[in-house]
């Protein structure tokens, strides 16, 4: 009589790309996914004859402590992404104020440029016209590389912000994955 395969995670039987516990005896109710690695081994009801595909607890059932310490740390990632994107989109410290904030950024760089070229069309109509008053040019130059240099702070504070934004629903999304394999276990 041949004796019975170690326990272990294998190919679930008649469910592709997912993984089935075998104590030893018979199959468990417990399944996870396959690592995209995991070789598929073709299993009718019959336990899968060698080695386990994955290292497993000595246990087939995850400890109370185990489950927790998973929900806990999907919770984790859910209230930090959370975090992270409400600060990105609202500011949440005493200095920001979100994306809001980032319109004064805008506004100035605007008022500036239109500023700055008025005066350098001024500058260049008093040179034309043969006009012996001090010119605007160099001046208009200089207010629109001031409001050049606003637009880009505006346009790299926005940036740093998005990002944020992004990294927050990344984590979010990280949370709710590991959060939905803890029901599977």
């Amino acid at each position: 009589m041949a004796a019975n395969p170690l326990e272990g995670w294998y190919s679930a039987p008649g469910k592709e790309g997912y993984l089935r516990w075998w104590d030893g005896v018979a199959w468990s109710d417990h399944e996870k996914p396959a690592p995209a690695v995991a070789v598929a081994v073709a299993v009718e009801q019959a336990p899968p004859a060698g080695a386990p595909l994955d290292a497993a607890p000595s246990s087939a059932s995850p400890t109370k402590a185990q489950t927790i310490t998973k929900v806990l740390g999907a919770s984790g990632f859910a209230v930090a992404g959370a975090a992270l994107a409400a600060d990105g989109a609202f500011g949440l410290g005493k200095q920001r104020k979100g994306l809001n904030g980032l319109g004064k950024f805008f506004i100035w760089a605007a008022i500036l440029l239109i500023v700055g070229f008025f005066a350098v069309i001024m500058g260049i109509a008093n040179a034309i016209g043969g006009s012996t008053e001090a010119s605007t040019l160099p001046g208009g130059i200089l207010i629109g590389l001031v409001g050049l240099l606003v637009l880009v702070i505006g346009i790299v504070k926005l940036a740093v912000r998005a990002g944020s934004v992004a990294a927050g629903i990344l984590l979010i999304r990280e949370g709710m994955k590991r959060g939905k394999s803890v029901g599977e276990v």
